[in-house]
């Protein structure tokens, strides 16, 4: 059980500093990983705030565009 909080832990610190704008080489080095594709492929996850901020983003550069 103690493993599975840690890594629960791990997990939610990973995924929270790289939400709130934490470089991914920043997150990765801390967490030990030799290489930031792994830190991105196992601890990011897309949430409905970044869907919405993403379409926000675009959205105002095709308004740009047009």
């Amino acid at each position: 059980m103690a493993q599975t909080i840690a890594l629960e832990g791990i997990i939610l610190f990973a995924t929270m500093a790289l939400q709130n704008g934490v470089d991914v080489k920043t997150v990765s080095t801390m967490l030990g990983h030799h290489n930031a594709g792994f830190t991105l492929r196992t601890y990011t996850h897309t949430t409905r705030q970044a869907q919405d901020e993403a379409a926000e983003k675009i959205g105002a550069f095709m308004e740009q565009m047009m």
